[in-house]
């Protein structure tokens, strides 16, 4: 591991503090690709053992098969950390809200309200874009597939055009 990369990670750890590696997914590609399984597992292990200190400390590796079921359960674990943090915030504002309100601040009450609506108008708006893709499902699931997707000729030259022009390349 080149020695940028570590003191990347150092540096995220020291900015972060360990916490946050609670909520640090470590993904690797091309599991989809993988033909000597042996030599995949073995660059795994020096993976991880490079990782060991943000493993430890609560991160995850996953891996991404090059498909949509794997794009898909990596998203949904990272979907439902969102709402884990964004609900120990809620939970944090509203016992905030209630010591406000024993010492009757009225100030810090209005600011707690604010930052409560603040955190469930963020939540509605993840949940909202998760519910509407920007990439069409079709292009997602041809992304995602085993089969190339179809090649579209340049602009200005048909297929005919283009077949003869690679045949005599």
């Amino acid at each position: 591991m080149s020695g940028s990369v570590y003191k990347n990670l150092d540096m995220f750890s020291r900015l972060r503090g360990d916490k946050a590696a609670e909520r640090v997914q470590l993904v690797t590609t091309m599991w989809g690709k993988v033909k000597d399984e042996n030599l995949a597992e073995s660059r795994v292990l020096q993976l991880e053992n490079f990782w060991k200190p943000i493993l430890d400390a609560g991160a995850r590796h996953e891996r991404f098969y090059d498909d949509f079921d794997s794009a898909s359960e990596i998203g949904k674990a990272l979907y439902t950390q969102f709402r884990r943090v964004l609900h120990e915030q809620k939970e944090t504002i509203k016992r905030l809200q209630e010591e406000a309100i024993a010492q009757k601040d009225p100030e810090l009450m209005k600011q707690l309200e604010a930052e409560l609506r603040r955190l469930e108008a963020e939540l509605q708006k993840t949940e909202d874009d998760m519910n509407k893709p920007k990439i069409p499902f079709g292009r997602l699931a041809r992304f995602f597939s085993k089969k190339p997707p179809s090649v579209s000729p340049p602009l200005g030259r048909s297929s005919s055009t283009q077949n003869s022009c690679s045949s005599t390349a």
